[in-house]
């Protein structure tokens, strides 16, 4: 029998085992010619839904700038599936010659050659720095590659200037007096900041991209290119939709008209969110489809549900049509960056500084706006970004779902094996925890020199409960007139290594004498989460809040409650932190448990979970800690976030954090006696149990091909 050979496949179909699509219409009366806003923003409303459910099941590796796989030391080795072109430009940056000097890799602008070089260049990035600043600036030192020797931007501009064309990274000395002219050019009036200029310095528009080389080469190149590239042939397919992106596609039946310009437009909005491309001709798309009556936009996805095709094009409206909704999971979740501002930023309508904070240094003396602001949105990653927290701190929102990949899924099963076994071996949980270093040795064997002294020991609530004299909070000098003489508060930072984890402040519950100081950390630290784990009374904790509508001054600080709701056994504020010695002021999400007994459990876990979800949402890296107190800051403090690190750790696919005891122990290397009890060790294994059980069984169970589908 003779053996005829397989049919390759056409080449629009070669890729097809990376997407599905579901195709499917609106209702009839949605025409292009009768189509209203009302009806529009409905038909909006329909599709931003199926991106919000299908986007939150994102593959990990290729979709989120999050490292799933180890930790960040090894981050190199697990980036998503680079090509091997992208393999050997990395590793050209590895014989970087030590002779060169920093202006031959990120150009140096002043007055002399700024005209000439924009003028040379029709794309540049520049970073407007501040020397005396440099501790902050993408440019410094401290954030150098190993390998390499070379710092995030350094790097980046490497790999840009072999672009073809060349994109050049440029810097800019903004306190130079010589320069002023430049800033009044080009109407910069934040500082430090990074702007993209373009058209020899007429169009200029501010860099809100990430802060790591790989992020900066990634957002620079998709500037420069089409905001949508247009599709001719199934050529084109294969070479534009070779990855695992999400894919928008726009389908007309001529480039013309108000519907392809509100496409573009949003293409140009949304470029560093997805893939934009349009196409007079459905055959070359992966699956075929019939030639389209009207036009379409249609999206291909690598994974799980999809969503339909639809008429979403309105002359009148044409308002971000795929933004993400609040609580929304988006695709590349953005990097935070580390630039602070100098200068107020100039929002006209006051209402998104928090934003410009977020851009700013991890000791902004701001975080969130009002929560009663009149947000109006915006297309940008960051504010995407932004909502998603603004939703998760507002005491009067449901925090969203919390959705885990595949792989996170798999991590959790073998985690809740591990950890289901050891919980019923009482025996071994008891004798773990007596194996810990106890206060008393730490008292005797480490410096408590600063909470010991004269000065300090009225603010201590406890006279063996006291931090560190190497791992203490530290209090910044204030230009007022504040009655504090020195940097001190009984509070500890508590974290491990990896910079994707929540940051903790553990502190003891304010006392009448250190309101202020409590609340000077909170705004210093811009802490978005306070956590009180205690009731407020005279002895466990003394009122450092209004407990109703109202304002209380607290020293140097305002404290106005904004809004307060009951939540089961949960109440929460939202506070509004003002300075008086300023206009700048934060907003914090107060969470108070007071059912859980001090030197005590709970009876059940479920409470603390809750509280441990709704804060699952706030990312709180690049050093916006969430502070956590209960009487002394110990026990039912280090319960909580022993709890919450070790789940978050086994999501971001850490093995150690199978070792719960392990990670007491380095807690109580930053505040002695973390988790007091052997009762309250034997609580936290049962709540990470009982919440890793919670994600498992609520996890969607993942398609099982990827084959190409048209429905």
């Amino acid at each position: 029998m003779t053996m005829q050979p397989q049919e390759k496949a056409p080449l629009h179909m070669q890729c097809s085992d990376k997407f599905l699509v579901q195709s499917t219409r609106v209702s009839e009366a949605c025409t292009t010619e009768d189509i209203t806003s009302e009806t529009f923003n409905k038909e909006m409303g329909k599709i931003v839904d199926e991106v919000k459910v299908s986007v939150a099941y994102v593959a990990p590796s290729q979709q989120l700038s999050t490292v799933w796989e180890g930790d960040s030391d090894t981050k190199d080795a697990t980036l998503c599936n680079r090509n091997e072109d992208e393999d050997k430009e990395d590793s050209t940056l590895c014989e970087h010659d030590d002779d060169k000097e920093e202006s031959e890799i990120v150009q140096t602008l002043d007055a002399t050659n700024f005209d000439a070089l924009i003028a040379t260049h029709p794309f540049i990035v520049i970073e407007f720095c501040v020397p005396w600043f440099k501790d902050f600036e993408i440019s410094a030192r401290e954030h150098t590659f190993p390998l390499c020797n070379l710092s995030q931007y350094e790097k980046a501009a490497q790999v840009l200037s072999k672009n073809n064309p060349p994109i050049v990274l440029a810097k800019l000395d903004a306190s130079d007096k010589n320069n002023r002219s430049i800033l009044t050019k080009l109407g910069v009036k934040v500082i430090p900041t990074v702007k993209i200029v373009t058209n020899e310095g007429m169009n200029m528009q501010t860099y809100d991209g990430p802060r790591d080389a790989d992020g900066i080469v990634e957002y620079s190149k998709r500037q420069i290119r089409p905001a949508s590239m247009e599709i001719k042939s199934a050529k084109d397919v294969a070479e534009l939709f070779n990855d695992d992106k999400l894919h928008i596609v726009g389908i007309f039946l001529e480039f013309t008209g108000s519907e392809f310009a509100n496409f573009m437009e949003v293409a140009e909005k949304l470029r560093c969110d997805y893939e934009f491309h349009h196409t007079l001709n459905t055959t070359h798309l992966p699956g075929g489809g019939t030639v389209a009556s009207s036009p379409l936009v249609r999206i291909f996805k690598p994974f799980d549900e999809l969503v339909s095709d639809k008429f979403l094009f309105s002359p009148t409206d044409n308002k971000v049509v795929y933004r993400p909704s609040r609580g929304t999971t988006v695709p590349h979740p953005p990097s935070l960056p580390t630039t602070p501002k100098v200068v107020a930023d100039e929002n006209p309508d006051n209402l998104l500084p928090t934003l410009e904070v977020l851009q700013g240094s991890s000791t902004s003396s701001a975080w969130f706006d009002d929560l009663d602001a009149n947000y109006s949105g915006s297309s940008s990653p960051l504010q995407a970004w932004y909502e998603n927290q603004v939703h998760c701190l507002d005491p009067e929102m449901d925090p969203p779902p919390q959705m885990i990949t595949p792989d996170q899924v798999k991590r959790c099963k073998k985690a809740l094996k591990v950890l289901d076994k050891k919980l019923r071996q009482r025996a071994t949980i008891l004798q773990e925890f007596r194996s810990l270093p106890a206060i008393r040795t730490a008292l005797l064997t480490q410096k408590f020199s600063v909470a010991r002294s004269p000065a300090n020991r009225e603010k201590n609530c406890y006279t063996d409960v006291l931090p560190f004299d190497e791992t203490r909070i530290r209090l910044q000098s204030s230009t007022g007139n504040h009655t504090a003489k020195n940097d001190y508060i009984n509070a500890s930072p508590t974290k491990l290594d990896n910079r994707n984890q929540t940051k903790f402040i553990s502190t003891q519950g304010p006392l009448v004498n250190t309101f202020e100081d409590f609340w000077q950390m909170v705004f210093e630290n811009c802490c978005p989460v306070i956590v009180m784990i205690t009731k407020f009374d005279n002895v466990k904790c003394d009122e450092y809040l209004p407990l109703s509508e109202g304002e209380g001054d607290y020293g140097r600080f305002c404290i106005k409650i904004m809004k307060i709701r009951m939540d089961g056994q949960l109440v929460l504020r939202s506070l509004k932190v003002q300075c008086n010695e300023s206009d700048r002021f934060t907003t914090v999400l107060h969470i108070q448990y007071s059912e859980w007994p001090d030197h005590g459990v709970p009876n059940d876990s479920s409470v603390v979970r809750k509280i441990m979800k709704r804060l699952h949402h706030i990312k709180s890296r690049r050093g916006f800690p969430i502070v956590v107190h209960g009487s002394a800051g110990l026990g039912r403090t280090g319960a909580y976030i022993t709890i919450h690190n070790t789940i978050e750790r086994i999501l971001l696919g850490e093995q150690d954090a199978l070792d719960v005891v392990e990670t007491v122990r380095k807690f109580r290397s930053q505040r002695a006696g973390v988790v007091q009890t052997e009762e309250q060790l034997m609580f936290c294994y049962k709540a990470i149990v009982d919440e890793l059980k919670e994600l498992v069984q609520n996890s969607p169970v993942p398609s099982s091909s990827f084959s190409w589908k048209l429905f």
